[in-house]
């Protein structure tokens, strides 16, 4: 079976989500794919409720919601919640995020023997226990990765043909590297 046709496959088992997107300015817009397959908005993300406020469950502490809404003002995407999923994307590779990185259990249960890091600022953990291939790449939709592509997939390849599984790290470019090869 060829990739496309193990993707199209898995697209059916897919559930409908929400997505969150920040936007330059720093707010949040929630948005779900139409019938037509275009995205459209749902609901603007309001601030956690703070503890202490009458109008709602405590969520979080008023220092958090400060650093929260700062960032928001400087369009950082807020990620309060660590994303532990690995999600196997070809025989022997697989995607995660930086908190999947950051966690030897996770890895070992996958039997990760190599790691891409294509997040920019986020070291490699665990390098006693895996090969690592660092991309020197900013994690943004607009940035150049053609150059960086060639290694990184030589380094995949690699480690698939040696029996080991690759897990390529990252939170925007990454899944580009993952379907290219």
């Amino acid at each position: 079976m060829s990739l496309f046709d193990s993707i199209a496959r898995a697209t059916t088992n897919l559930r409908k989500t929400e997505v969150q997107r920040t936007l330059e300015d720093g707010s949040c817009i929630v948005e779900k794919r139409s019938a037509d397959g275009t995205f459209v908005a749902v609901d603007e993300e309001t601030l956690p409720t703070v503890v202490g406020d009458t109008g709602g469950v405590p969520t979080v502490s008023k220092r958090r919601a400060k650093k929260v809404e700062r960032a928001r003002r400087m369009g950082f995407v807020v990620d309060l919640k660590p994303d532990l999923q690995c999600a196997r994307v070809a025989p022997g590779v697989f995607l995660g995020s930086q908190d999947v990185a950051a966690d030897l259990q996770i890895l070992k249960a996958n039997n990760i023997t190599h790691i891409v890091n294509a997040a920019t600022g986020i070291r490699c953990f665990f390098e006693k226990h895996f090969k690592y291939h660092l991309m020197k790449i900013l994690d943004d939709p607009s940035e150049d990765i053609k150059s960086s592509l060639l290694p990184a997939l030589d380094f995949m390849r690699h480690a698939v043909e040696s029996e080991g599984a690759v897990s390529a790290l990252s939170v925007q470019n990454t899944p580009s590297l993952c379907l290219t090869d």
